[in-house]
């Protein structure tokens, strides 16, 4: 600290705090247990020698002659007296400054001092010079922590650095469709009043917002708001060209595929890709057939296979009036272009859908350096919510859910690894930084604003950022909105977070964020969906399956690198059955379903195992799950099943 600083302190020392206290040696007992086991200073012998000799300290911080040693000892002298004024009530138990936290334009917080803190007192969080490399900034914390609300502050402070921004991951409630309306919960906006900062977006214009949705059954059968000035629909639907998947991407789209498939299929996608032309799903399963080595069998699953994955919807080819076009899409930084995946009902699909996301806005960065735009292009600001959700620390015991993570963690590594090259940062918010995320991916942000949450997760942060894990504790308990940024460089904390100008939904009282809008929003209101998530009929396969049982093996068995998991042959034969009358296909004997479980699924064991009802030795299949559930009623889907 500067010597007038240290002289403040004295003065503070001196005139306030030491005729308040009147500490004796008596005292240092009671002191000794009050303060064991706390973060609060106690140094009592400093308190005593600063306290004997404090006109000393005081003319040599007034001539600025003040010895380190000195400065240490004043600065455990002061700090021990403020511990011993809080145990006898006089004071809180931290005296502090603050000055405001900034990002690149906005002020998002305030960073608070102790008066004595070595720490730097720069208001920038983060180097705002135009030349500087961009950061990949992971926010983390508790359900309630304030991290999301933060995510949207941190979108604020990027637009008006004149960043495009892409909020690319919303798995649950569109809460990323709501950056044009005004802040609604008062508590929030209380906040921003407190810091002396404009509350919603009276003298200051709001974003655009689009929100994209892929076209399935999940948003053609839904209502969506429509906007009656523009007289348009906030929703827009996207499909993607099968020709853009990677093989990837094609392989998570069949996730009960074996090896042997896998390499038929690696062998089609070469083939088409090379072509340079555009293709379909139909297109590499007649590659698979007629120009591989596929046997009858392996092409026949594998067009199944293909054929289901083509009927959610959103695989459509490069002339699909829906087709995603980043040159739209990621051009305006006026505009927020929101994506939401909640109103998609198959996990594996989300995923599927992410991957794809997040590839084809790389390579289109990418492809904007190969033409030469990239430096008249602007920044892209890429945020991705509840990241634990599609790179996950544990994987799934379905195998094939389990491929899809892992290709996903590749994905999101080579990201990270990558957008500096193309002018583009990532912002991310995840719950359990330890026990949720991947451990690849966590490690590459660069920085991590840490909430509020489980004490394992938070040292993990400090741990691997600064190898010291002592703030941790702290930091487990902040209050909400109040967080720590950690990085290799160290860590600056406590930050009382600004909330946003923009509303962050309330999941208890406004439901999703679609819903919100059109409850805010006079000119608003709800509409059925104007779209068709039906097939094309130049897309359809149009030959009918030879065997319905292998349709059953896709949608309604999976395999689990588990042992003790298992199935009972005649309750899958029984399942089957139910499930062909439910959807008019033929039943089948019990030795003809299990030769098409058989040759269907390799890494699955016959065993005998003992049945609840018919006793020991009763035929079953091991690393098996069934997830089909019998109808309770004729012509209606059970639990878990559905009429096709």
């Amino acid at each position: 600290m500067a010597d007038d600083d240290w002289l403040q302190v004295g003065l503070i020392l001196q005139d306030v705090l030491l005729p308040e206290l009147e500490v004796s040696r008596r005292d240092y007992p009671r002191y000794n247990h009050a303060l064991k086991g706390t973060d609060e200073t106690w140094a009592p012998d400093a308190l005593q020698t600063v306290a004997k000799h404090c006109n000393r300290y005081l003319s040599a911080a007034q001539r600025g002659s003040l010895t380190r040693r000195q400065a240490e000892r004043l600065a455990d002298a002061f700090e021990s007296a403020v511990s011993v004024a809080a145990v006898e009530g006089l004071i809180d138990s931290t005296l502090v400054s603050e000055v405001p936290a900034w990002e690149y334009e906005h002020q998002v917080g305030v960073r608070h001092y102790s008066p004595t803190s070595s720490a730097q007192r720069e208001p920038q969080l983060i180097d705002p010079d135009p030349d500087a490399e961009l950061k990949a900034t992971l926010v983390t914390g508790g359900q309630g922590s304030g991290k999301s609300t933060f995510v949207e502050t941190l979108v604020e402070d990027r637009m008006a650095r004149g960043h495009v921004v892409v909020d690319l991951l919303d798995f649950v409630k569109s809460e990323n469709a709501m950056y044009d309306i005004e802040q609604r919960q008062d508590v929030l906006n209380e906040i921003r009043e407190e810091m002396a900062l404009e509350v919603g977006f009276e003298d200051h214009d709001p974003p655009s917002v689009e929100v994209y949705a892929p076209l399935t059954d999940g948003l053609a059968s839904s209502k969506v708001p429509f906007d009656t000035e523009t007289e348009s629909y906030v929703v827009k639907p996207f499909t993607i060209p099968a020709s853009e998947l990677t093989y990837r991407q094609l392989v998570m789209l069949l996730p009960h595929s074996t090896r042997t498939q896998e390499n038929y299929l690696k062998s089609a996608h070469q083939k088409l890709s090379q072509t340079g032309e555009d293709w379909t799903l139909r297109d590499i399963a007649r590659v698979v057939r007629n120009e591989t080595n596929a046997g009858e069998t392996v092409a026949d699953r594998i067009e199944r296979a293909l054929q289901t994955a083509q009927e959610t919807g959103y695989i459509r080819d490069q002339d699909d009036d829906h087709t995603l076009d980043w040159s739209e899409v990621a051009s305006d930084p006026s505009t927020i272009a929101s994506f939401t995946i909640h109103m998609v009902r198959e996990s594996a699909d989300q995923k599927v859908i992410a991957s794809y996301l997040l590839d084809s806005l790389y390579e289109y960065r990418k492809g904007l350096i190969q033409q030469r735009k990239l430096q008249e292009s602007d920044t892209l600001t890429v945020v991705m919510r509840e990241l634990h959700k599609i790179v996950p620390r544990s994987k799934s015991e379905q195998d094939s859910v389990a491929t899809i993570e892992s290709y996903m963690i590749d994905t999101m590594s080579d990201l990270l690894a990558l957008t500096r090259h193309v002018d583009m940062e990532v912002i991310a918010d995840t719950q359990k930084f330890k026990q949720q995320l991947s451990s690849d991916v966590s490690g590459m942000f660069h920085r991590v604003f840490a909430f509020s949450g489980q004490k394992p997760d938070v040292r993990e942060v400090f741990k691997t950022r600064v190898d010291d894990t002592g703030p941790a504790e702290t930091v487990a308990q902040f209050e909400p909105g109040e967080c720590a940024m950690v990085s290799g460089a160290g860590y600056v904390m406590p930050i009382s977070t600004a909330p946003p100008r923009s509303h962050h939904l309330d999941t208890g009282g406004d439901g999703d964020g679609l819903s919100a809008r059109v409850a805010f929003l006079d000119r608003e209101e709800f509409v059925d969906a104007p779209w068709s998530s039906t097939v094309p009929p130049h897309l359809a396969f149009s030959d009918q399956p030879n065997n319905p049982a292998e349709i059953f093996c896709e949608r309604w068995l999976t395999t689990v690198n588990d042992r003790q998991q298992h199935e009972f042959k005649q309750e899958i034969t029984d399942a089957y059955n139910a499930w062909a009358v439910e959807n008019d296909y033929e039943t089948m004997s019990h030795q003809a379903v299990h030769r098409t479980v058989k040759n269907y699924f390799d890494a699955i064991e016959d065993a005998r195992l003992t049945h609840p009802e018919k006793g020991s030795a009763t035929p079953a299949i091991r690393k098996l799950k069934l997830t089909y559930t019998p109808p309770d009623e004729p012509d209606e889907g059970g639990e878990m099943g559905y009429v096709t």
